[in-house]
């Protein structure tokens, strides 16, 4: 669920959760700012998470940077031990960049990641989450969390983003790394069809809210926080540089000759006309960065 269903159990946090943490600033940057070239994303299932490995994965292609990969496909604590020494041939054992599903295990992440590396997550509103990943698995999972986990997951992550509020959270991780508009432009990963969409009312969206309130509880307190970065970046400066933003995309899928027709499973597919790598990775199911 969220955030904390990605966290190693061997973590342990005793703070209490009564009120968010001040938010981390968000520091604006200079002209001369340098580019940052490594991150640990926090990729939690159904929550653009997609289409955010997409934006990192094609950074990462573009500069010839260092993927941690694990061996076996799972949820496992990323650390030395589950990585495959010889891909991408890192000599110091430090990677550029985690994108794919890991849990987030601070000790054995620090021993990963690069020292200079930002640290990203993202959520989603848990009602809607929910109906999302009903229709992908079909399954209702129900997970206990560690609740307090909140405060210190707010300390180790630089960013943490909102699906709801996709354009602007790449905004404001653009200006964490000192990236440019093009690097964080996109086309929308696994669309749903619109048969594998429900209706929900307010009342069922509110039981959902219920059932996962634990999920409720993480969706607000990061949202709080969010919300207070995105009004010290400024609302004007904000909607510049989303339309700037949307730009980019309609020139990523207009150099990509990319159209939304294609089908698999409950998701529409991008085809393309052009064969790069990154413009192939919008028709791929998901983010392969051994390919």
């Amino acid at each position: 669920m969220d955030i904390c269903n990605h966290c190693a159990e061997d973590t342990v946090v005793t703070q209490s959760m009564s009120s968010p943490r001040p938010a981390r600033k968000l520091e604006t940057p200079a002209r001369s700012c340098v580019p940052q070239n490594s991150v640990y994303f926090l990729k939690t299932a159904k929550c653009a998470s997609t289409t955010f490995s997409q934006i990192f994965t094609a950074y990462g292609l573009k500069h010839a940077l260092a993927f941690a990969l694990p061996i076996r496909y799972g949820l496992l604590p990323i650390s030395p031990k589950v990585l495959s020494p010889e891909y991408h041939g890192a000599p110091d054992g430090r990677y550029h960049m985690v994108v794919s599903h890991t849990q987030f295990n601070k000790k054995g992440t620090e021993q990963v990641m690069k020292e200079s590396a930002k640290y990203v997550a993202t959520i989603r509103e848990p009602a809607s989450r929910f109906e999302s990943m009903w229709y992908f698995g079909n399954y209702e999972k129900v997970k206990g969390e560690v609740l307090s986990k909140a405060k210190w997951l707010n300390d180790s992550f630089d960013l943490v983003m909102v699906a709801e509020r996709f354009d602007e959270s790449l905004v404001l991780l653009k200006h964490l790394m000192c990236w440019n508009t093009e690097d964080v432009a996109y086309a929308k990963a696994k669309v749903r069809r619109p048969t594998y969409r429900a209706e929900l009312s307010e009342a069922q969206k509110n039981r959902l809210r219920q059932l996962n309130r634990q999920d409720t509880i993480l969706y607000k307190f990061f949202r709080e926080i969010f919300e207070e970065k995105v009004k010290a970046f400024g609302e004007e400066r904000m909607q510049r540089e989303v339309e700037e933003l949307r730009q980019a995309n309609a020139r990523l899928i207009d150099d990509c000759g990319a159209e939304l027709t294609g089908t698999r499973g409950t998701v529409k597919m991008w085809k393309v006309t052009d064969n790069s790598n990154i413009c192939k990775m919008l028709s791929m199911d998901g983010v392969n960065v051994q390919n």
